[in-house]
Parts: C-alpha cells; sequence; structure tokens
C-alpha cells in the first residue's frame, strides 16, 4: 500500500506539473488544491501496558478543470499518515491514493470518460479500479456504458482482490420520468466460489408528481443466488410531507461472494442467513427551519440465529441564521428477540457560527438492556472549531 501510494503520488505531481506549467493554444484551466493536516493524540489501554498515539494525517486533494477544452479535467485525492508515538498501523506510516484519474464531459451531456484510478459506480457495481469508464447515449434515451481495469482494495486487512475487474450497463431515461439499466460485472480473482459474476438490474420512476419508486437488485452466478434486493417507495401527499417505503433482503453468502474480510466468512457468520428488512418514515417540513421524520425499521434474520428487531426513531432538525447554523437531535429505541441487541439512544448534533468561528459538536449516548464486557452504557462525544484566517487558510481543532 505504501509504495503504491508513493508511486502515485509522483504520478499526479508530474502530470500537474505538465498540465500547468506547460502553454498551449485554446487553454483556458481553472484549478483548485486543498490540504488538511491533522494532528491527533489518543491512548488505548492494553493488557499489560498503555499505548500513547501520535499520527500526524496529511488529507490533499486537487482538480485541474478546462484542459485543453471545456469539459475535460483531471481530479485526486488521498491521504498520508506518520506516526510520531506509537504505531497505529501495521508501520508507523502509511498512506492511500483514493482517486487520481482524467475526466472528460460531452459539452451536450451525452457522453462520458474516465481514465485513471477511480470509483466505479454503474449499475451493479461498486469499487475502485485502476482502468477506464466509457459511457455514452443516443438522442432516443438508449444508453451503453463499458469498463474494464485492475481492482483496488482499501486498507482492510486480509483483503481478497481480483486480477481483471470488468462490464456494462446498458440502459433507457427519459428525463425526469425514468431510467431502466441491466448490468454485468465479472471479476477474475481467487475467491471462494470461483470468478465473480454479477447480474444486475435498476430502475427509477417517477410517473406522477406525487409518486417515485426505485429499486436495485443483483444475482450473483458464482453462489447461484439473489445477491440482493433494495427498493424505495416515496410519496409526497401534501405541501411539505414526505411518505417512504423501503425493504432490502440479501443473503450473506451472494452478498459476500468475494470475501473481503475473513470476518464475512464461515464459522464467524452464517452464510446461508437471509435478512429481510422493511421499513416506513415520514418526514414533514414545518417551514424552512424545522422538520421532522418518524420512522419504523423491522430486522428480520431468516437463520433464526441473531433474532429479530425492531427500530424506532423520532428525529428533528432546526435551522438558523440562513441555514449557515442548524441543531438536531434524535430518540431511538431497538426492541429485540435477543436482549443483547435491544438498547435506547439519544442523540443530538449542531453546527454554530459566531464572529467567523464554526463550531460542531455530535454527542451519542446509549443504554443497553443487557451488560456487554460489563458495561451497560455508551457514550460517544465530538466537537469541533473552523476558523479560516484567510479565504486559503483555516485552522481547526477537534
Amino acid at each position: 500500500m505504501e509504495r503504491g501510494f508513493s508511486f502515485y503520488l509522483r504520478g499526479i505531481f508530474i502530470a500537474v506539473a505538465i498540465l500547468l506549467l506547460f502553454p498551449y493554444p485554446g487553454r483556458t484551466e481553472s484549478y483548485n488544491i486543498e490540504s488538511k493536516t491533522y494532528l491527533l493524540y489518543f491512548e488505548r489501554d492494553l493488557p499489560g501496558e498503555t499505548a500513547k498515539f501520535l499520527p500526524l494525517y496529511e488529507y490533499l486533494s486537487g482538480n485541474v478543470e478546462g484542459i485543453t477544452a471545456d469539459g475535460l479535467s483531471f481530479h485526486f485525492n488521498g491521504w498520508g499518515r506518520f506516526d510520531l508515538g506509537d504505531d497505529s498501523g501495521e508501520d508507523e506510516r502509511g498512506g492511500d491514493l483514493s482517486s487520481a484519474y482524467f475526466r472528460y464531459l460531452h459539452p451536450e451531456g451525452n457522453g462520458e470518460v474516465k481514465a485513471g484510478r477511480f470509483l466505479l459506480t454503474e449499475g451493479i457495481a461498486a469499487s475502485r479500479v485502476d482502468g477506464i469508464f466509457l459511457k455514452g447515449r443516443t438522442p432516443l434515451g438508449v444508453g451503453v456504458s463499458l469498463y474494464g481495469g485492475l481492482p483496488v482494495e482499501g486498507a482492510i486487512s486480509g483483503a481478497e482482490t481480483g486480477d481483471f475487474l470488468g462490464g456494462g450497463r446498458i440502459f433507457y431515461e427519459v428525463n425526469g420520468l425514468l431510467e431502466a439499466g441491466v448490468s454485468y460485472l465479472w471479476e477474475d480473482g481467487n475467491f471462494r466460489d470461483g470468478d465473480r459474476s454479477d447480474l444486475g438490474v435498476d430502475i427509477w420512476l417517477r410517473p406522477y408528481t406525487l409518486l417515485e419508486f426505485s429499486g436495485q437488485a443483483g444475482y450473483s452466478f458464482a453462489t447461484s443466488s439473489l445477491a440482493f434486493q433494495d427498493y424505495l417507495i416515496r410519496l409526497f401527499p401534501a405541501q411539505g410531507i414526505q411518505v417512504g417505503l423501503t425493504y432490502e433482503q440479501y443473503k450473506y453468502k451472494g452478498f459476500f461472494q468475494p470475501a473481503l474480510n475473513p470476518a464475512f466468512a464461515s464459522p464467524a457468520l452464517d452464510l446461508d442467513d437471509q435478512v429481510q428488512v422493511a421499513g416506513v418514515f415520514a418526514t414533514g417540513t414545518f417551514s424552512e427551519s424545522l422538520s421532522l421524520t418518524a420512522s419504523l425499521e423491522v430486522v428480520s434474520h431468516e437463520s433464526g440465529k441473531e433474532g429479530d428487531a425492531n427500530r424506532y426513531s423520532l428525529s428533528g432538525e432546526y435551522r438558523f441564521e440562513e441555514g449557515e447554523s442548524f441543531v438536531g437531535g434524535s430518540v431511538a429505541f431497538v426492541d429485540a428477540d435477543e436482549g443483547e441487541n435491544e438498547y435506547s439512544e439519544v442523540r443530538g448534533y449542531g453546527t454554530l457560527t459566531y464572529r467567523g468561528v464554526r463550531m460542531t459538536f455530535d454527542g451519542l449516548y446509549q443504554r443497553l438492556k443487557e451488560a456487554i464486557y460489563g458495561e451497560k452504557k455508551s457514550y460517544q462525544l465530538t466537537g469541533g472549531a473552523n476558523y479560516e484566517i484567510r479565504e486559503n487558510l483555516a485552522v481547526r481543532g477537534e
């Protein structure tokens, strides 16, 4: 990971230097580079010792727009870590290049090209790849996308990744009314059930202003099972009122077929278990400042080993100072078959602006029905303040 990050980071600087330093006719680009540096300190109590961590993180991102012509751009982001105290990872330093790619958008919006390292989210695919992505659509609304490259995993210990990933999607769309597609993904790799081979279908439909439907389903040929299905219906019965119905179903065997981590394999997880999650929610926006949401979610496991559960929640948010500041909160209760899965929680969060200082806070308190590791109460509190010294320089503490 470290060597790959260093290699790609040098490539980024070379590419940016070429784009910015060498003039050419018709050059109209604009560029933006953002750097965020974090120095953290925390302790962790371990058996017989206390580890003290002082990691220094650097997050770097940027983009160059309008290279040689409108529509062509370059984007990148990545991070690096250096430990000034005990090792917080596998060694004293680490990092990852999240993305570094060129992108071309057709002036009329009928085509797109990506080349480099990027997050691929197209139909059944949701992976980072080092490769190329092509997408085009005709005036009739019919379109095709194709992609191929080397799959890239994040820093997950024991992760498996294939040697090649490729696929595509055929879709049809009517602006503001319908988009439906069929997609296929194939990944060559040494996975538990052989090469990954997935077929997906997706749809978004809004036939009336009061109704919207979206859904997606995936089938795994490697496990000969339905990997997942996910649906959402939203109703808009009156101004500021929204009611939604959700349904999700998946089987671990198909969902985690290319086991990203040993934790997703037996016996830690019953791969034949099928999970169903159904829910309903209602949101009311009573003014430009106040909104409230109530929801119910029902979770059931086919195996019966994990136990079923119901989650009830009520949340709200209030905005003021023309939306620059807001406060919000929620209360929730989980009623479960197994006592160890039952708990209640309260959360409060917000962002406040005062004399150029932007302050944020987020607090979460949970009370468990049965103690876990001897504890029935759990809480977490985070806060931060951001002050903009200049337009391109700010300091933040958390």
